[in-house]
């Protein structure tokens, strides 16, 4: 490996953003050579990877401001409704916003992918497994970041949503029990046929919706997506850096 590759080799995702390029090597390869950077080097260093670094850091500036609205929703005085059906008090739609930051997991993930090839020469998969597992789950996490300024919200409004339901609860299902179950308040109306028992089901469904309604709009399906996206630029490393018979293995375990 030449000293170019120990330089970036990667240690942890964000460091390889802030990495110099127009260090020339002791050893010769694509990027330097005897007299100093090669064209593509100069190619690399002067026009490519600013470029990157620019659309990179733009797109964070985005995040950046998109966590700054998510803030201020979380101070607006909102009308939500617990029993919502997006169990979200009507803001999932938040987290469905939240995907098109993949392409930005998407991005970094493919210039640490680039970085990590280099770390594959003499190496093998197993020996970087910690290294992309840990860049999967931190990019997950600085994906989702943002959604959780609004827990207090969700939180205040799931909470009181459990006392407001559980008290109209409570006085829908007294009043059930003493028509037809104490018999304290005599039925002018036959029980079979009476709308007391799918209101009684209605009271019950909605108090469930209020039980679970979640405080931060984060679904499985967001999850996946966005670690799919931080995930998928390093398949064709894992890919390259795995052993044929054991990639073939592989494959054959998932097929049979």
């Amino acid at each position: 490996m030449d000293s170019h590759s120990n330089a970036v080799s990667p240690g942890f995702f964000p460091l390889f953003l802030f990495y110099h390029e127009w260090t020339a090597g002791a050893v010769s390869s694509w990027h330097t050579g005897n007299g100093g950077l090669t064209a593509a080097g100069w190619w690399f260093a002067a026009l490519s990877t600013p470029l990157f670094r620019f659309i990179v850091y733009r797109w964070g500036f985005r995040y950046f401001l998109w966590g700054a609205l998510l803030w201020r929703i979380n101070h607006l005085n909102l009308s939500l409704i617990p029993t919502h059906p997006d169990h979200a008090a009507g803001l999932n739609f938040l987290g469905l916003a939240q995907t098109r930051f993949g392409i930005l997991l998407c991005a970094v993930g493919c210039g640490f992918a680039g970085h990590l090839a280099n770390a594959f020469e003499g190496a093998s998969v197993g020996s970087q497994k910690f290294v992309i597992a840990g860049f999967i789950v931190l990019l997950l996490i600085v994906g989702l970041l943002s959604l959780l300024l609004l827990v207090p919200k969700l939180a205040k409004v799931r909470r009181t949503g459990l006392l407001e339901y559980g008290r109209l609860a409570n006085s829908y299902t007294a009043s059930f029990h003493r028509k037809w179950v104490s018999n304290i308040e005599a039925p002018t109306e036959p029980l079979l046929g009476t709308s007391d028992i799918q209101s009684l089901a209605d009271m019950g469904n909605s108090f469930a919706f209020v039980d679970k309604m979640t405080v931060v709009p984060i679904t499985k399906s967001l999850v996946l997506q966005l670690a799919g996206q931080a995930a998928l630029p390093l398949m064709p490393v894992i890919i390259l850096g795995t052993p044929t018979v054991e990639l073939v293995h592989a494959v054959i375990k998932m097929l049979v």
